[in-house]
């Protein structure tokens, strides 16, 4: 049952891809509980209706050593296993060398991952908070040993009216935004910590009142980067083309906060935080893939490019895609276009959007912002046939995403199947499992599929097997839909 499943559903893949023009990938590499390396690698590209579909194209075993030539060799494997070698427009992956020289090898175009960068950048800045944070890290770690200290924490927060007691939120260096989620949860129930403590003895420093200030004041310096980082996760629509201009939103939300009147402390992780977004962002509008889906982006087009000449430079790659398009490479006359821009206006000056509504406001203020919306949402749809040329450009080059997130998403399911109660799954079972989970909607194929491995693992530990089958199929059926 497996095997053919798996096969119908790698068929229907290669028939929705057959038609694809260009594809952009995103992959990582991952090591499971049963200690083994698994490479996955997604694509993404622009459906006919113009909607953003994703496929997962392999999440299998990675043997040997993750030098650049075995990499290499593993992703030209599975985009000929799909026929996409020749239409791969862009290959999104993390900031490791050997993946970026395995791309190098293959001649591919390649991003690293916005979200990992921004982490990289955060913390990088965080070096210099890192006494205090230290002290935070270690007062959670103490609340999460002691379930009588907890106890203490959440009687306490009853008893003052919390409509919903919470706990404390420990810190995971390799998950992005872990850290202002610690230090929001920790602000937001400061006075049920401090009491909570006070009746215990500890053997560790605690944090002093400018301390304390110091953590809130980071929370309103890191929540703009978690913002970016999740709006840039997203898969249901491209998010290539917002990298430039939440870029700037980020460096003027940053020069913003430099105006506060700030800890010492804080002003040097905001600092740090604008030269690390400058330092590593400083060339991307000249990015060409990203300056084209910018450009195609009806919101954005030319507006939201800080530098003349780079947008200059887009427009010139984006006729010259038309005139292919055309058949005629004489186009040479482009005018002037005209920017009609649409979104929702804010106040905030904190928001990454701000840059963006300044442009909106100073360039064309006319008509609704719902009105508006609605017209330039569908404008690809509807003008297709009056541009159709510059609509197979939207198709082939707008499907760019900004992170590898979900290859992170696929790690995310593998480990649901490979987990402690079930390492003995062979990789081959697993790369077709998880397959047939992201491309096939048929769940009710793959409840019985799962069942007939759990069964064959019962008997190879020789364990009772109605018993056990019966349990690990329902709770596993639980674990995946929720």
């Amino acid at each position: 049952m497996l095997q053919a499943a798996y096969t119908a559903a790698k068929e229907k893949v290669v028939d929705k891809l057959s038609a694809v023009k260009t594809v952009c990938l995103t992959t990582d590499c991952w090591t499971s509980a049963a200690n083994e390396g698994y490479m996955a690698m997604t694509g993404h590209f622009v459906s006919e209706d113009f909607t953003l579909q994703s496929v997962l194209l392999g999440c299998s075993q990675l043997s040997g050593a993750h030098t650049a030539p075995n990499l290499s060799a593993s992703l030209i494997g599975t985009t000929d296993n799909f026929r996409l070698t020749d239409k791969v427009l862009l290959v999104v992956m993390d900031n490791a060398p050997n993946i970026k020289n395995a791309v190098s090898i293959l001649q591919w175009k390649h991003f690293a991952c916005y979200a990992h960068t921004l982490n990289l950048i955060v913390q990088n800045a965080l070096k210099h908070f890192v006494s205090i944070q230290q002290k935070v890290k270690t007062i959670v770690a103490f609340f999460k040993r002691s379930c009588k200290a907890t106890e203490r924490l959440l009687t306490y927060q009853q008893n003052n009216g919390a409509g919903h007691v919470k706990k404390l939120v420990q810190e995971a260096p390799t998950r992005w935004n872990s850290t202002l989620c610690m230090l929001e949860r920790i602000v937001e129930i400061k006075d049920a910590v401090k009491t909570s403590l006070v009746l215990f003895t500890v053997d560790f420093e605690q944090l002093t009142d400018e301390e304390w200030n110091i953590c809130s004041e980071l929370c309103s310096v890191l929540k703009p980067f978690a913002q970016v980082s999740t709006q840039l996760s997203a898969e249901s629509y491209p998010t290539g083309s917002q990298v430039i201009v939440l870029t700037r939103g980020l460096l003027s939300v940053c020069a913003e906060l430099l105006k506060r009147p700030f800890n010492s402390v804080t002003r040097t992780v905001i600092e740090e935080l604008i030269k690390g977004l400058k330092d590593r962002f400083h060339n991307v509008e000249m990015s060409k893939s990203i300056g084209v889906a910018t450009l195609l982006d009806p919101r954005f087009k030319s507006l939201v490019f800080e530098s003349r000449f780079a947008a200059d430079n887009a427009k010139k790659q984006l006729i010259e895609l038309v005139a292919q398009k055309m058949g005629d490479r004489r186009l040479t006359n482009t005018g002037q276009s005209h920017e009609t821009v649409s979104t929702s206006t804010t106040t905030d000056p904190l928001s990454v959007w701000g840059v963006y509504d300044a442009i909106v406001k100073s360039t064309q203020p006319q008509g609704t912002p719902q009105s508006t919306a609605i017209a330039e949402v569908q404008s690809w749809r509807e003008n297709q046939y009056i541009f159709p040329n510059i609509a197979k450009v939207v198709r082939e080059k707008f499907n760019i995403v900004a992170t590898s997130v979900p290859c992170e998403r696929i790690f995310s399911k593998t480990g649901i199947i490979i987990n402690e109660r079930r390492t003995r799954l062979k990789a081959s079972k697993v790369e077709k499992l998880i397959f047939l989970n992201t491309n096939s909607g048929n769940s009710e194929l793959f409840v019985p599929v799962m069942a007939l491995i759990v069964f064959q693992q019962q008997q190879m530990l020789h364990s009772p097997i109605e018993a056990n089958l019966k349990y690990e199929v329902i709770v596993f059926c639980i674990e995946w839909q929720t």
